[in-house]
Order: structure tokens, then C-alpha cells, then sequence
């Protein structure tokens, strides 16, 4: 095919001049607005369960820089993208916005085969992680030293998180309190399974699943109601945010 118009140079500096003539837009109000608000979100802190900044600094204390994380989708997905730093492209494996829950254990068992020196992460929910749990028996049987980090509210949090501000805590079908146990489950695959609920047992257990090089799940207890911050409803504009 022919080009209309065609430009032949060094990138940087054609982007350079295209720029220079693109209209300069002035975004000082609105960074001052978005600085507004606090950057970090605090979270209620307890002696029965983690918080997700506790999981995920955790998490960025211990594991190797190069780390791969995969998500699942819902609030851990948006913790781990606001509190985790990837350096790399391909550190982070998600599906994004597209709402494919069970998607992180494929990912991450895909991830760990192509890079077998690497440590991957696999980050989930106890909603997410009913979708594909069935595929630990080939982390097991292919012998794969995934961890796996699962946030447990008891419930489909991002779906009640809904609830509770666009419903006024009107909570449908969002209740998870039907087990199983993800110790004993992780157990009956063959892989060793922690339950935690203090920062000190959840470090343990990660330097566990590192140094024994086996396949571990790890089911961090966090508070039900536990809040992603910021949010934006469907429909509504970027600006439009809420916080509590």
C-alpha cells in the first residue's frame, strides 16, 4: 500500500515536532482535584484478619523484584494493581476489565511454564479462585511452585462493594459461606495450604513456599467489607467518582 503523506527520521524527534503542533492542553485543575484526596486508602486494622495493604506489602517485602504476578478479577485484582509496582512488561498477567473470573490460575500456571526461574504469583479471591480451582491437580502434577494468594472476605466482594453503595446493603446471591476449606482443598491436590490471619504468619508462609519450592496456597483472611477505593459507577463519567 502507499502512504498519503509519509515521514522518514529519527522517532523521538518526529514526535517531537508532531507534538510542538498539537494543541497544548493545560491539566492543572484536574491533577490538583485528583491530589485532593488522600493517596494512600487506609484500612481498619485487626488481631483476627490482614489487611490488603498488609497482603501486599508482605508480598513485595519477600518475593524476588522479577516476580510474576497473574490476578483473578474483582477487588484483589484492583488492590494488587494500586499497591504492587511490575517493572517489566509481561511482570503482570490480568485480564483487566474483562471480568474473566478464574482466569489467574491458567495464567499463572501458563506464566510458571514459560518461565520456570521465575517465581509467579498467582493473586485471587475466594470467588474467583471456585471458578478454576480444579486446575491445582496440574500445578501438582506437573510439579509447579506457584503461590497462590487468596484474599477470603467470604463473599463476592466486588459485587457486594456494589451493594453496599449503589444498593443500600441490599445483598443479593453474594454471600460465599459454603466452605470449602482451601488448606484442606489445597491438601487433597497435593500441595501444602496455610491459613493466616497476622502479618507475621503470612511472611512465614511465603519464605515456605519459596524455600520448598512446591506449589502453596494461602488463604489470608480479610474483612468482609472491605472497601476498593476509588470507584466509578457504570455509565458515569471519570470525575465522577466515589471514595467511601
Amino acid at each position: 500500500m502507499e502512504t498519503a503523506h509519509h515521514i522518514i527520521g529519527d522517532a523521538k524527534r518526529v514526535l517531537q515536532l508532531l507534538n510542538e503542533r498539537l494543541e497544548q492542553l493545560d491539566h492543572t485543575p484536574w491533577k490538583e482535584y485528583v491530589f485532593s484526596f488522600k493517596t494512600q486508602t487506609e484500612y481498619d486494622e485487626a488481631d483476627d484478619r490482614l489487611t490488603p495493604s498488609q497482603v501486599l506489602d508482605a508480598i513485595a517485602r519477600i518475593v524476588p523484584r522479577d516476580t510474576i504476578y497473574a490476578t483473578d478479577v474483582g477487588q484483589h485484582q484492583m488492590w494488587a494493581i494500586q499497591h504492587l509496582h511490575f517493572e517489566y512488561s509481561g511482570q503482570l498477567v490480568t485480564s483487566g476489565g474483562f471480568g474473566t473470573m478464574g482466569f489467574g490460575l491458567g495464567a499463572a500456571i501458563g506464566a510458571q511454564v514459560g518461565n520456570p526461574n521465575r517465581v509467579v504469583l498467582h493473586i485471587t479471591g475466594d470467588g474467583s479462585f471456585r471458578m478454576n480451582l480444579n486446575e491445582l491437580s496440574t500445578v501438582e502434577h506437573y510439579g509447579l511452585p506457584i503461590i497462590t494468594v487468596l484474599f477470603n472476605n467470604g463473599a463476592l466482594g466486588m459485587v457486594r462493594q456494589w451493594q453496599t453503595l449503589t444498593c443500600d446493603g441490599r445483598y443479593s446471591q453474594t454471600t460465599l459461606d459454603r466452605g470449602p476449606d482451601f488448606v484442606k482443598l489445597a491438601d487433597a491436590y497435593g500441595l501444602a495450604g496455610r491459613r493466616v490471619t497476622h502479618v507475621d504468619q503470612l511472611e512465614a508462609a511465603l519464605r515456605e513456599a519459596l524455600d520448598s519450592g512446591r506449589g502453596m496456597v494461602i488463604d489470608c483472611a480479610i474483612a468482609t467489607d472491605e472497601l476498593v477505593r476509588p470507584m466509578v459507577s457504570g455509565g458515569s463519567h471519570i470525575t465522577e467518582f466515589m471514595v467511601d
